[in-house]
């Protein structure tokens, strides 16, 4: 079956045109190909309108659209594993990467430990941890070494993993504290316990900033 375009005028199969859900059983009059045109050009007109109607979409759909995301991710991890791991490479020389991948690796640790699955934090929250911390060590203060992500009440003593109960620790310090109480384990190191708790306190106002600036989700 043969039908024309009103748009570009062309003939062409009936395949290329969608069902009007207003006239069924029927056809639209624009073809495909054109009405694929048609919303570009409306959206490059009219952004903030695509932008609302994009959001809203999103919020009504948030669980299809992840089933989607995951489903495809798999599939490019069976059909192109080498494309899936240099975008992950490069990815993990950016910032936002890094910081995520160290937060991935420390999940990890923490499953396989104490059999806690932990949630992912959000992007912007790690990046504010790293900043509020000034990518220094919140215990002994040195910098210029690579950090991990610490939480200062240990997950087996009831602590969550929370951005309120995240930190930046050395390497040292990080394994050598593992699950002891804070305030005892600092004197066992004869650290500076009024200026730890300082830097703790500063650190969780600047983090407190920036949940509040987050977009509420739901």
């Amino acid at each position: 079956m043969i039908k024309i375009c009103s748009v570009c005028r062309i003939e062409k199969q009936i395949e290329e045109f969608s069902p009007n859900p207003a006239k069924r059983p029927g056809f639209r009059s624009v073809c495909k190909t054109c009405r694929v045109v048609q919303a570009k050009v409306y959206q490059a007109l009219h952004p903030e309108v695509h932008s609302k109607a994009n959001v809203k979409y999103r919020e009504a759909n948030r669980e299809e659209i992840r089933e989607q995301s995951k489903e495809y991710a798999r599939h490019l991890y069976a059909t192109e594993p080498e494309r899936v791991k240099k975008a992950v490479q490069r990815y993990q020389r950016t910032e936002g990467g890094n910081l995520k991948n160290r937060e991935t690796l420390m999940r990890k640790h923490v499953l396989q430990r104490y059999g806690k699955d932990l949630p992912a934090l959000p992007i912007e929250v790690l990046k504010g941890v790293w900043k509020a911390y000034h990518n220094q060590c919140v215990y002994c203060g040195v910098t210029g070494v690579a950090m991990d992500f610490e939480h200062i009440e240990p997950l087996s003593l009831s602590g969550q993993h929370t951005p309120e109960n995240l930190t930046l620790a050395c390497g040292f310090c990080n394994k050598s504290k593992s699950n002891k109480i804070l305030a005892s384990w600092v004197v066992e190191k004869k650290f500076d316990l009024p200026a730890i708790l300082k830097r703790i306190k500063e650190g969780r106002i600047y983090i407190a900033g920036i949940i509040a600036l987050l977009p509420a989700t739901k």
